[in-house]
């Protein structure tokens, strides 16, 4: 799902608390980051966030809790 730079905790959140095996931010824009500070994790302003599941996740149990989050 694509969002903004402050929302991506709360999504991370929610895919981890659903059963995200991953979950990873990629740029939505090319707006590429180089070379960021030690023990920082720059966001874009605009991030992709992925969630990773197992095959057999309950998406009616995932897609409602992202939809509410977006909200």
């Amino acid at each position: 799902l694509n969002t903004t730079r402050e929302h991506v905790p709360a999504f991370e959140d929610t895919l981890v608390d659903c059963g995200a095996i991953v979950v990873t931010f990629e740029d939505v824009h090319d707006d590429p980051v180089y070379e960021p500070d030690l023990n920082t994790t720059p966001l874009w302003k605009h991030t992709q966030v992925t969630g990773l599941f197992v095959a057999d996740a309950d998406l009616e149990h995932i897609r409602p809790a992202v939809e509410h989050k977006a909200a």
